[in-house]
């Protein structure tokens, strides 16, 4: 007479299915919530773009793709783009907020720069040491920034990004266009680098 309990065998064969189960739900999790963060990297950079369209009827130009444009001393050689576009969108003195990020968390300081002053009268802080700041998207890179007129010739320091405290360096190559020599000609070009966070991969998302 057969035993009621489950042999080894069996027990092994349940275990897999499970482990095959749990695996395809993880992946499936994994997937989702990829799926959903460069769906929401998607909109951000849709609504920066719509802001940086207002600044610009406000003042007939793009945020310049380095502080140093007004005059600010001591930056580094990372993320300038970025830090400029936070600190141009953010300023008082050039007419108020016109983008505030979804939540503070996309607001980091990768770099870990910071000024003895407020460079443009940012709202992000009263007094220093002042904190450059980088719009970071949903996998928490910061995004790229360039101004068009420095897609041919850009300096260094504006195409040298950290997208990690403790990562190296890389670089942003503005992107060539279809039937014109840039994306984006005469206005500026916005990137995340994506899920993997390297800069001209396949899965970069190009605001334009």
């Amino acid at each position: 007479m057969r035993s009621k309990g489950f042999t080894l065998l069996e027990l092994l064969v349940v275990i897999v299915i499970i482990g095959v189960l749990t695996s395809l739900v993880v992946i499936g999790v994994v997937t989702a919530m990829r799926t959903s963060k460069i769906s929401n990297t998607k909109a951000m950079i849709g609504t920066i773009k719509g802001a940086l369209e207002n600044y610009h009827t406000r003042w007939r130009d793009y945020p310049p793709t380095s502080l140093s444009r007004y005059g600010v001393k001591g930056l580094n050689e990372f993320n300038n783009g970025n830090e400029s576009m936070v600190a141009s969108l953010s300023s008082k003195s050039k007419g108020g907020i016109i983008y505030q990020p979804p939540s503070e968390e996309h607001y980091r300081n990768i770099d870990s720069d910071q000024l003895g002053k407020n460079p443009t009268k940012s709202y992000l802080a009263e007094t220093g040491p002042y904190k450059l700041f980088e719009y970071v998207d949903y996998f928490g890179y910061p995004l790229m920034y360039l101004h068009h007129n420095n897609y041919r010739n850009p300096a260094v320091s504006m195409t040298r990004y950290k997208f990690d405290p403790s990562g190296e360096a890389k670089t942003f190559k503005p992107v060539k266009g279809t039937g014109s020599s840039w994306a984006m000609p005469d206005k500026f070009q916005l990137v995340s680098p994506g899920p993997d966070g390297e800069p001209g991969t396949e899965d970069d998302i190009q605001g334009f």
